[in-house]
């Protein structure tokens, strides 16, 4: 099976490992045949952490000042889980047959039906399918990922 790495914003994670947003939406999707393993990586933010709470056993979006021992770690800068891509949909402005209602995608995604349209910027917008969802225990180090990096752009260990 292929693999990609996306970059997520942290509010956006949070919804995700709390299984609340079953849908990611993007501008692209991969050109060759599905299902593709998707990493997800939680991208660093100057003002909101994604952390595990231990109390609450879930996962939380707060800022930098609001962090304390209750969580368990950050996830910012860090590998936090994976999911297949089996099924992906798709949005564009000029209504066409089968195609995504675009209510449908805001309320899957959590994204507003305005952010949408103004993200689509008149182009097709494509909602990718969370499936298999995989949270790992300990998030991982970009760096882990390096070798299967290389081996994605064709290059081998030295």
């Amino acid at each position: 099976m292929r693999a990609i790495m996306i970059s997520i914003r942290p509010e956006w994670v949070e919804k995700i490992l709390n299984n609340k947003k079953i849908l990611e939406t993007r501008k692209t999707t991969p050109k060759c045949k599905l299902p593709w393993k998707v990493y997800i990586y939680c991208c660093n933010s100057k003002k909101n952490l994604c952390c595990y709470s231990c109390n609450s056993c879930n996962y939380k979006l707060m800022s930098k000042e609001e962090y304390d021992k209750d969580f368990a770690f950050s996830l910012n800068g860090k590998v936090v889980a994976e999911f297949t891509l089996n099924k992906f949909d798709y949005w564009q402005p000029y209504w066409m047959p089968d195609i995504m209602d675009i209510c449908d995608m805001s309320n899957l995604s959590w994204v507003s039906v305005d952010d949408l349209i103004s993200y689509s910027n008149g182009k097709i917008i494509y909602g990718w399918n969370i499936d298999n969802l995989k949270i790992y225990d300990k998030p991982k180090e970009l760096s882990e990922f390096s070798t299967t990096l290389h081996r994605m752009k064709g290059k081998q260990d030295r």
